[in-house]
């Protein structure tokens, strides 16, 4: 999964795409919070909650730094990784709520 930001470059219409962070995982879904500050990504076996830091990226962005090949190392905090395969899920406000799967 990689994650860019799309930023106006200037005062015209013109847009660029900038590298935030790539994250080595087999994507299935993901769902952000309202407030855009959370992130669940869903694999086939697992789910992960990341916390993005709005701030840095921000500062990143302002900085007009290039990013390295897997863009910027603090950009997101990973704050819980579960190993349960999830079959639905939704944000709502901070929380995710998901159903998992029973193995049988």
């Amino acid at each position: 999964m990689i994650v860019c930001a799309l930023t106006q470059a200037s005062s015209h219409a013109s847009f660029c795409v900038q590298l935030i962070r790539r994250i080595d995982v087999p994507v299935r879904d993901i769902r952000w919070s309202d407030s855009g500050e959370l992130v669940a990504i869903i694999s086939d076996s697992s789910f992960y909650i990341l916390r993005l830091d709005s701030q840095a990226v921000d500062s990143f962005l302002e900085s007009g730094a290039e990013a390295e090949d897997d863009g910027m190392e603090d950009a997101f905090e990973l704050l819980n990784e579960v190993s349960e395969r999830v079959r639905t899920g939704k944000s709502c406000t901070h929380t995710f709520l998901m159903s998992v799967s029973a193995d049988t």
